[in-house]
């Protein structure tokens, strides 16, 4: 402790005998400045100590600091003032400060500045901790349906792309039944070609065979020397010769084997590539909205009314017995299908 070993009297207020000494402050106190810096929140936490006149040689001190009655707690110094300790605190600027800062520093932060000294001595941790308890259940309640919506969006994704598939297989399937159609045509052309080719054939074939028959006949005839045999064979070859030129020129005058080429539904590809601007589309779902589960099941029932009013042409309605009546089919079954996507396209 520093001594005082003259008369000089108080460090404040330079009038009175010196009773105390503040170790916080370096300075010796009159008695009435004593109380007051003991009482003050700017001293709050000084070591302030009544030197008696009987042990002043001695320098024994006697603690009155009240600061000290913290229950055991020992406040810090302020980094900036480092006699003081800091027993206020700022919620402006969250900071632990000492009673020089708050008049230097923070003078405008009024009903911000906590005494710690004053508040600590009833201090109950019982409200916050509520508070956080009630925050750390709110807290665990939100992360389980965050953890549900983790496991929604993973299944949706999955269901999602499910359902795009299968869209994309009846499209398929739809695409495979009309170019199986197509292609039947093709193998029925085909086919009727091979026919009208074979019969050619066969009569072209039984009349060389008839000419080389004939050939040899009166080759060998001629040979023999056997003229009335040979004049016979002769008149019959002319008799017939009629009815064979005949047949070779009906089969030949019969319907020319067909060359047929493919030609594209240019409807269904404009549509696809001009009208169809999308594969579909991906509806939102608000987890436990009602309003929007029902909207969303009415919107499928109406859509499956209108799936069965757009139903096409039906087979028994038309004379498949003919060309005719299956071309009709097939035109009007294009006609439906190109209907049914523009209408899907425009909702």
């Amino acid at each position: 402790m520093a001594s005082k070993e003259d008369d000089s009297g108080c460090d404040i207020c330079l009038e009175s005998n010196v009773t105390a000494y503040c170790e916080d402050c370096n300075g010796y106190l009159c008695n009435s400045c004593f109380e007051k810096h003991a009482l003050s929140r700017l001293f709050r936490g000084h070591s302030a100590k009544i030197v008696s006149e009987e042990s002043a040689k001695d320098r024994n001190i006697q603690s009155l600091d009240k600061g000290n009655e913290m229950k055991g707690d020992d406040p810090g110094k302020c980094g900036k003032h480092v006699t003081e300790n800091e027993v206020f605190y700022c919620d402006k600027h969250d900071k632990v400060i000492c009673g020089r800062c708050v008049h230097a520093d923070h003078r405008l932060c009024d009903g911000h500045i906590a005494d710690l000294i004053e508040q600590s001595s009833n201090v109950d941790a019982g409200q916050t901790l509520s508070m956080l308890k009630e925050l750390q259940e709110n807290v665990n309640s939100k992360a389980i349906k965050n953890d549900e919506n983790e496991r929604n969006n993973r299944e949706t994704t999955e269901n999602c792309l499910e359902d795009v598939e299968k869209f994309r297989q009846q499209i398929n399937a739809r695409i495979d039944f009309l170019q199986c159609q197509i292609e039947e045509k093709a193998k029925n052309k085909s086919n009727a070609n091979k026919v009208l080719i074979i019969d050619k054939s066969s009569v072209f074939e039984d009349t060389r065979q008839w000419l080389i028959s004939k050939n040899e006949e009166i080759q060998n005839l001629s040979a023999k020397k056997q003229s009335l045999a040979l004049c016979v064979a002769l008149k019959r070859i002319e008799r017939e010769m009629p009815e064979i030129r005949r047949k070779v020129e009906v089969a030949d005058n019969r319907d020319t084997a067909m060359v047929f080429a493919f030609k594209g539904n240019v409807k269904l590809l404009t549509f696809l590539n001009e009208t169809i601007n999308d594969f579909g589309e991906i509806i939102d779902d608000v987890n436990g909205s009602d309003e929007l589960v029902d909207n969303v099941s009415t919107l499928v029932k109406r859509e499956n009314t209108k799936t069965k009013k757009a139903i096409g042409p039906r087979w028994f309605e038309y004379d498949t017995s003919s060309s005719e009546g299956v071309h009709r089919c097939s035109e009007d079954l294009l006609t439906t299908v190109y209907n049914v996507l523009k209408v899907a396209n425009e909702r």
